[in-house]
């Protein structure tokens, strides 16, 4: 009763943007973000922590949720972007894309449902 879900599908478009912002205008204090373990997961992550008035922390994004589900292979391109990104302090889930390039996977949220 005091949670609100709101899909996006990927990056916020403007419909997205302005719902969070008349949501937080509403008395939302936190945001709970839960996107795929992959390196795009983590770049709508730190989109949203950078257009939302208010906190927003990651859900369901530790990085021993990739021993839990089946992953798949890192590609060459999320390979350099996940070190990219591990090399960048001030982005959120380091320890994540640091397991995720120890474990050469990424895991999208349908498979947690295979």
């Amino acid at each position: 009763e005091d949670t609100i879900a709101l899909f996006t599908g990927g990056f916020p478009r403007r419909l997205e943007q302005k719902m969070i912002k008349i949501v937080c205008a509403a008395g939302i204090s936190e945001i709970s973000h839960w996107s795929d373990l992959d390196l795009g997961g983590l770049r709508i992550l730190r989109h949203m922590q950078k257009i939302s008035p208010v906190a927003v922390t990651p859900w369901r994004m530790e990085p021993e949720i990739l021993e839990k589900h089946p992953t798949r292979p890192l590609t060459e391109r999320d390979r350099k972007g996940l070190k990219q990104w591990v090399e960048d302090t001030g982005n959120p889930c380091i320890e994540l894309a640091k397991r995720m390039l120890e474990k050469n996977a990424k895991l999208e949220q349908e498979s947690w449902y295979l």
